[in-house]
């Protein structure tokens, strides 16, 4: 869930619970406003607990002052005892060919791997990995770059597989990609 402008934690509230009633999974995408997203969690874990499997901290553009282990503590506060452990996946967005300003904006591989293992540290257990905004960037990233030249990342470019090698130095140990989805799945059917 990516809510951006409309801070309304009943409503937000009644739209997750229609969707967790209709058998979606939910994750939360925030980037500001943390007694928002704590009093929405809050509130749908009286009724629907473990119904957000995770949340996707976004950690780039306005959310660049967002660090992982601050939003675990909102958690923590507002839910004492909740379990944070691998619960907040740090972010970064690809590089892109920005059409309105008209320059590059965004991270090339080298530089998400950079940013993504600033986060990574002791303590660190609420990490459970990474994702990057946005997909669609990394499958249009050969057409922009030869449209405009200059973007700034290596011979690797913006390749899905030198994304995918970014994100993993921030992938927690013993765990793969596919086994947190597949653990998360099992967590919300347990609750069904």
């Amino acid at each position: 869930m990516d809510n951006e402008d409309n801070y309304d934690v009943p409503s937000f509230v009644a739209f997750c619970e229609m969707l967790i009633k209709m058998a979606f999974t939910i994750t939360f995408c925030p980037f500001e406003k943390d007694d928002f997203w704590t009093a929405s969690l809050v509130q749908l874990e009286k009724n629907n607990p473990q119904a957000v499997l995770w949340w996707n901290l976004q950690c780039y553009a306005g959310g660049v002052n967002n660090d992982p282990k601050t939003w675990a503590g909102y958690i923590q506060t507002a839910l004492p005892g909740f379990n944070i452990d691998r619960y907040i996946l740090a972010s970064d967005w690809t590089r892109f060919w920005d059409t309105n300003q008209q320059f590059w904006n965004g991270d090339c591989p080298a530089n998400m791997q950079s940013w993504l293992a600033s986060f990574k540290g002791d303590g660190d257990s609420c990490i459970g990995g990474a994702f990057i905004w946005t997909m669609d960037q990394i499958f249009i990233f050969a057409n922009s770059s030869q449209q405009h030249p200059g973007s700034g990342c290596d011979s690797s470019g913006g390749s899905q597989t030198a994304y995918v090698n970014a994100m993993l130095g921030l992938k927690p140990s013993g765990i793969t990609v596919r086994e947190k989805s597949l653990d998360m799945k099992s967590s919300r059917r347990m609750h069904e």
